[in-house]
């Protein structure tokens, strides 16, 4: 009886292990498909040549440097809440974990979404129908807005070098923002931040024309297109 006791007690004790904070790994995340970080990982730089380290470049992968608490999405149920950070230049997922930086091995990850006592940070993957310059991007993707319409934001780290006869080579992170609005399947690239390469992806009607005159919507600016595409989502404003 005391046997049938300590493994039934064993087993409450580890299901409760697997979903206890960060520093265990859920069910469905084993030790296995973790990779350990190591200084010395090194990368192809833009001529294709190895042996270019964190340690040797300006700049930041990271969406964010600090970890921040997240929840994880497989095929859109969430698996685990745990501090992460996302490498945008190697679209990797980092964890701690005693101490040690990992990254996940696989990439059944496809959104990540990020909780601050404030607001909300969401980035999906895999998303389909997104093309930049021609080359399917799966890559993560940040979205700005809910809603039928959404505004997308793919953020392009880039490793570059600059040196002179006077200088050793440096390398150097270089961000590049590129927008996108998604209707359902189709997504499209907004050519330039204005409001005619904007409007041209939704139907305007006469007084939501208006409106935008009258909130005065600088749309070179993300704060103010996501603010029209909200308005747009919930508006009972007729759009043609």
């Amino acid at each position: 009886m005391s046997d049938i006791f300590l493994i039934k007690t064993l087993i409450v004790s580890l299901l409760s292990f697997s979903f206890v904070g960060y520093a265990q790994s859920a069910t469905t995340q084993s030790a296995a498909k973790f990779l350990k970080e190591r200084d010395e990982r090194v990368f192809r730089d833009n001529n294709n040549n190895y042996g270019v380290t964190y340690a040797d470049v300006t700049g930041t992968p990271f969406w964010k440097n600090s970890y921040l608490n997240a929840i994880l999405f497989e095929n859109g149920a969430p698996i685990e809440t745990t501090p992460v950070k996302i490498n945008l230049f190697t679209n990797e997922l980092y964890f701690l974990k005693e101490n040690q930086e990992l990254v996940l091995a696989d990439n059944n990850v496809n959104k990540v979404v990020f909780v601050t006592p404030s607001d909300t940070v969401t980035f999906i993957r895999f998303v389909l129908n997104l093309f930049l310059n021609r080359k399917k991007m799966d890559g993560f993707v940040q979205v700005l807005n809910t809603g039928e319409y959404q505004l997308l934001k793919y953020i392009q780290k880039e490793l570059l070098t600059s040196d002179s006869a006077l200088s050793a080579k440096r390398y150097y992170f270089k961000e590049t923002n590129y927008y996108f609005i998604r209707k359902g399947q189709k997504v499209e690239q907004i050519k330039k931040m204005d409001k005619e390469n904007v409007l041209v992806h939704v139907p305007l009607s006469g007084k939501l024309k208006e409106w935008i005159d009258a909130n005065h919507l600088n749309f070179e600016k993300e704060k103010d297109i996501i603010l029209f595409l909200s308005y747009y989502n919930s508006s009972a404003v007729p759009r043609n």
